[in-house]
């Protein structure tokens, strides 16, 4: 992982400034924030910004100098992984994600890609095996594949800063042994190849990997992560079995 060059580092205060009384009248966020005592400040808001240790900074200003923005300073970066099965007979290809909930998203589960943000100090690809295990229930050893060969850093789900080093993606070649039949024409792992629950939140929460067809993906998740780390495996091992 090649670290960003000190002399073209931009962070996020570089960015995102005081909006001056001047431009006032052009500002089209109305931000809000109300006090443990109730108090709502709701007009004259320049600036203001809401900070994590561990993840970064969202901040609302003036935005390049130009015009009022959010815009979230991430320090750690994130981890996705993409398993897949391969069926040599016939040749297919199948992605696998997790059922979550997603509140913001409607009732019910979804089914997103594996992942989520790194561990202070964490390397991403490692991260990425971290992931797979706490989410999916599978062990990953060594079957992490390079993500020098998909897309090592995608930018999409944040105004990125570089000084984090983004989302790193990689993949799990999951066996066709260690899968079983699931709904429709879908797969899901075998019990018996899980992780015990202590080491990996499968059993303690909603989460099942569950995989299908690669060209059908796009009609079951609205996941951009899950859909273009699909289009990444297929790209990369397009000729696995070949």
């Amino acid at each position: 992982m090649s670290e960003a060059d000190p002399e073209t580092i931009v962070h996020g205060d570089d960015l995102v400034r005081p909006i001056p009384e001047d431009r006032r009248a052009k500002q089209g966020w109305k931000p809000k924030v109300v006090l443990y005592d109730g108090t709502v400040i709701d007009d004259g808001i320049a600036y203001m910004e809401v900070a994590h240790p561990r993840f970064g900074v969202w901040r609302y200003g003036l935005f390049n100098n130009a015009w009022d923005q959010w815009l979230f300073d991430e320090t750690v970066g994130g981890a996705i992984t993409i398993p897949f099965i391969w069926f040599p007979q016939p040749r297919l290809l199948y992605i696998g994600g997790v059922w979550e909930p997603r509140p913001n998203m409607g009732d019910g589960e979804y089914l997103c890609a594996i992942g989520g943000f790194g561990e202070p100090g964490e390397d991403l690809f490692v991260g990425a095996g971290r992931e797979m295990e706490e989410e999916a229930g599978v062990k990953v050893g060594d079957r992490l594949l390079d993500p020098g060969a998909l897309n090592e850093n995608w930018n999409r789900a944040f105004l990125n800063t570089r000084r984090s080093p983004g989302v790193r993606v990689a993949a799990v070649r999951i066996h066709v042994h260690e899968v079983v039949r699931g709904r429709g024409d879908s797969y899901t792992i075998n019990p018996a190849y899980l992780m015990p629950d202590e080491k990996s939140r499968v059993g303690k929460s909603v989460c099942k990997a569950e995989f299908y067809p690669w060209n059908t993906l796009s009609r079951i998740t609205h996941d951009p992560f899950l859909r273009s780390g699909a289009l990444d495996v297929l790209a990369a091992h397009c000729n696995l079995g070949a």
